[in-house]
């Protein structure tokens, strides 16, 4: 997801700033902490903590994100992931005392769960993943950054400016 999609919105110039992005990091799991069962196992359960206490630490998209794309990339151990992305930005972010305990304690626990609920309550319900909505209308797996220019209208930034609109299209 991050390498695609989201890695397109982020970059594309001025797009980022028009939006208001929410990632529930849950998946296809099933039931929640401390009964949670992911679909890729214990790993993913772990990682999808490590990324709600990312979120809650870093609170701003504009750190997490690069942070996440860094995780994928790599696609290791998520526990040991964050750690690395974290050195590894420029500046490298200093809140690994933070993230740890977060991750360690009942706040993450608690994010894990919100992220399931969240999850869980999307209407319409996900079927897959990455589930990707704009305006609430889910757009399937691939062009985000098309589905976000379209609903930009008239102020596009320069980001959508190689963009062929889908409304243009029909």
């Amino acid at each position: 997801m991050w390498s695609k999609g989201v890695k397109n919105i982020f970059t594309a110039p001025g797009v980022w700033d028009t939006l208001v992005f929410t990632y529930y990091p849950y998946g296809n799991a099933q039931g929640y902490f401390p009964n949670c069962h992911c679909q890729h196992g214990p790993n993913e359960c772990a990682g999808n903590m490590a990324e709600a206490c990312l979120m809650n630490v870093y609170n701003d998209s504009s750190v997490w994100v690069p942070l996440m794309m860094c995780m994928e990339k790599n696609g290791g151990s998520p526990m040991s992931d964050w750690q690395k992305c974290e050195a590894q930005m420029n500046p490298p972010l200093t809140k690994t005392a933070e993230v740890t305990a977060c991750i360690n304690g009942p706040l993450g626990v608690q994010l894990a769960n919100d992220a399931g609920h969240a999850t869980n309550s999307l209407q319409p319900p996900h079927q897959y993943t990455p589930w990707m909505v704009v305006n609430g209308k889910p757009i399937g797996q691939t062009g985000l950054l098309e589905a976000v220019c379209d609903v930009l209208g008239a102020s596009k930034p320069s980001g959508c400016s190689q963009v062929t609109s889908s409304s243009s299209s029909s």
